[in-house]
């Protein structure tokens, strides 16, 4: 089966998501994990757009494209595109996946999917009703070291005892200084919740429904701590949110996420009342 794929924009962040893993997904990507050659699929690089079409036209010679496009909205008429890659700033994600949704296309969108809960739901709700695929890029979630990870804390015999699970930590800050960064622009949808802190809730909610079997468990807010950036009192520069969990009253949480930190830290722990188990950079897709 032969994906072509378009991605809007010429954003830094198409390397390591798209561009770089391309070989490898062509080399092992099956269908149902079926690994006869009928049921393979390929991925194929077929087109990129921009703003600035001269931009698009060096930018897919250079990353071995098929074709460039002088428009987005020239990219996703195009009916030999079966997927669409969004690295777009934040604000502008819901607005350009239902473009996609709308012109049939499969959207994998970069996260936060959205500016707000109105918008993520509004897609996810077209996509089903178009029968089409929504995918937020989380990509950790398909790495080897989360697999690792789960795998510790729910198979016994892994030697790993962690008894009852009462907490669940996580926290990703990472240092971005420049104040002309679209991170810290607010019309653009930025802020460290929007940016780091979106992985620290989604790998909290994931590691919820991990330690407790329970795939409607959701995580509820009962504090939070705000520091708002001194050129843009619009974004949050940290935060620090404490949570509980309904239907489960022993388990609390918690996320640490910034933009304005010294010193790396991103991590998930686990805690139980026999043992702890914590991973550094969940985010990384290898492990030792």
């Amino acid at each position: 089966k032969m994906i072509k794929v378009g991605i809007l924009g010429c954003a830094n962040i198409n390397g390591n998501a798209i561009l770089d893993c391309i070989d490898f997904v062509n080399e092992n990507s099956y269908l149902k994990d079926d690994e006869s050659n009928s049921d393979k699929i390929t991925i194929e690089l077929y087109s990129v757009a921009a703003r600035d079409k001269e931009k698009a036209k060096k930018y897919s010679k250079k990353n071995g494209f098929t074709k460039y496009h002088n428009s987005y909205d020239e990219l996703l008429s195009d009916e030999e595109i079966n997927a669409v890659y969004i690295p777009l700033p934040n604000s502008l994600h819901s607005i350009w996946a239902m473009k996609a949704l709308e012109n049939n296309k499969h959207v994998l969108c970069e996260k936060p999917i959205s500016a707000n809960h109105e918008e993520a739901e509004i897609m996810f709700d077209y996509a089903k009703k178009k029968g089409l695929i929504l995918l937020e890029a989380f990509h950790y979630k398909h790495h080897p070291v989360l697999k690792r990870f789960t795998d510790l804390i729910t198979d016994e015999s892994s030697g790993v005892n962690l008894g009852t699970v009462n907490r669940i930590e996580t926290d990703f800050r990472i240092p971005i200084f420049q104040s002309s960064d679209i991170r810290y622009n607010f019309d653009l949808a930025g802020g460290a919740l929007m940016d780091t802190g979106c992985y620290a809730i989604n790998m909290l909610r994931h590691l919820a429904k991990i330690c407790t079997g329970n795939e409607d468990i959701e995580p509820i807010v009962t504090n939070t701590k705000t520091k708002l950036f001194s050129e843009h009192d619009q974004v949050d520069q940290d935060m620090d949110v404490e949570f509980k969990f309904n239907d489960e009253d022993q388990l609390t949480g918690s996320i640490k996420c910034s933009i304005f930190t010294i010193i790396p830290h991103i991590t998930a722990k686990v805690e139980g009342d026999e043992g702890i188990l914590e991973i550094t950079n969940f985010v990384a897709p290898q492990y030792c």
